[in-house]
């Protein structure tokens, strides 16, 4: 299998057999670099470095908590009507 690639508005610039897209190949890192590998690595870098994680909410806690979390459900009836079929398959 082959994997083209080039830009959207021409001809392939290149052409590598996906088999050779292994770390450290020759091929993998002509691909990196016309896509700009190492600039989008910087650009998530800094991105990542902005972020900033404030108060984590359990989304149990908009929900009821513990409460619902611990209710019971009523027994689903077309469940148990459906399981002796579905057993057969």
């Amino acid at each position: 299998m082959v994997l083209a690639y080039g830009y959207w508005d021409a001809s392939p610039v290149d052409e590598i057999n996906v088999k050779d897209l292994v770390p450290g190949s020759e091929a993998l890192e002509k691909l990196k670099e016309f896509c700009g590998y190492t600039r989008l690595l910087r650009h998530a870098r800094r991105e990542i470095s902005r972020l900033q994680f404030g108060r984590f909410i359990r989304p149990a806690s908009l929900a009821g908590e513990e409460a619902l979390l611990n209710s019971k459900l009523p027994p689903n009836t077309f469940a148990a009507d459906l399981a002796p079929v579905l057993r057969r398959y």
